[in-house]
């Protein structure tokens, strides 16, 4: 995902467009290439995030448009005071891109673990917020934000994210479809950012058990598209899933947007629970440990299927 989205940036009009990166000491292998083409628009301005949010707020102020990159947690949550003063409250165009959503980095330990980063940037006004899935949706991520006359969070993975276009039936503005049709599913499960692919084979083995699953992502966390509301409303039975803490969640949100609407159907909410991780290993190992790899979500799918 960082590779797609580096590309899609070398890619735009930088001079004209006034783009500035700016990083935290990291993205040492994905960006040497950007940084020799435009040095005057790089800066690595070192481990201090807080400065790095005001002073991406003052170079909006000046006619750029900073894009800042770093790890999540470093990202959204050092410095969440700058962010809401210096951005929100201000309104400006600065785009924050956080890498290793998630469990991305569980060797790193909690420290460096994002169950909240959504909670946090969605909660702040004027702020869009958006978690690609797969490669390609880093670029529609990029090129939405750049529109955005505002600030954004754009959420990646860093474990390799698969393409999943040949799981893809349907695309619509805002979310794809995968494996089966929502209207003659059994269920359907919607979700967003890299869990996708976990999703997407928790389904594959939920048709082999004789259950039609259809996956529904999206990629805009806020606001969430009015289709997702009317695509709920053509299934009984809906599984929310997360690499998230399920507590004041992008999916929790969905659930309110859903009781206000007045559309009824049986919802099963899967994320993070209420704890840290203790334990450290990798992504795949934590998503197992959490009962959110696609094995996992297959037997619990399954047992409230039934």
């Amino acid at each position: 995902m960082r590779n797609a989205l580096r590309d899609a940036l070398m890619q735009r009009e930088i001079l004209k467009e006034n783009i500035y990166l700016i990083v935290g000491d990291i993205g040492f292998g994905v960006f040497e290439e950007y940084s020799k083409r435009f040095p005057n628009n790089y800066l690595n301005i070192g481990i201090c995030e807080a400065n790095m949010i005001g002073f991406s707020s003052g170079m909006s102020m000046n006619g750029f448009v900073p894009i800042v990159y770093t790890i999540v947690p470093f990202l959204t949550m050092r410095p969440f005071e700058q962010i809401r003063v210096d951005l929100a409250m201000h309104n400006k165009q600065v785009i924050l891109v956080g890498v290793g959503g998630g469990l991305a980095y569980g060797n790193l330990g909690p420290t460096h673990h994002s169950f909240e980063d959504l909670s946090l940037m969605s909660v702040l006004p004027n702020f869009k917020v958006f978690a690609p899935s797969q490669p390609s949706e880093s670029e529609i991520a990029l090129n939405l934000a750049m529109e955005h006359d505002g600030p954004s969070y754009i959420r990646l993975g860093k474990n390799g994210e698969p393409d999943l276009s040949d799981f893809m039936i349907d695309e619509q503005q805002g979310f794809k479809i995968y494996n089966h049709e929502i209207e003659t599913s059994d269920v359907a499960i919607f979700t967003y950012g890299p869990i996708t692919y976990d999703s997407i084979l928790c389904a594959k083995e939920l048709l082999n058990q004789g259950v039609k699953a259809s996956v529904v992502s999206f990629l805009e966390i806020k606001p969430i598209n009015n289709e997702i509301l009317e695509l709920c409303s053509k299934v009984k039975k809906i599984f929310l899933i997360e690499e998230h803490s399920k507590l004041q969640s992008p999916m929790t949100y969905l659930i309110s947007l859903l009781v206000e609407n007045k559309i009824k159907t049986d919802i099963h909410h899967f994320g993070i629970e209420d704890k840290f991780t203790e334990k450290v290993g990798s992504r795949d190992f934590l998503l197992k440990y959490h009962n959110l790899d696609s094995k996992s979500l297959t037997k619990r799918i399954k047992f409230l299927h039934e």
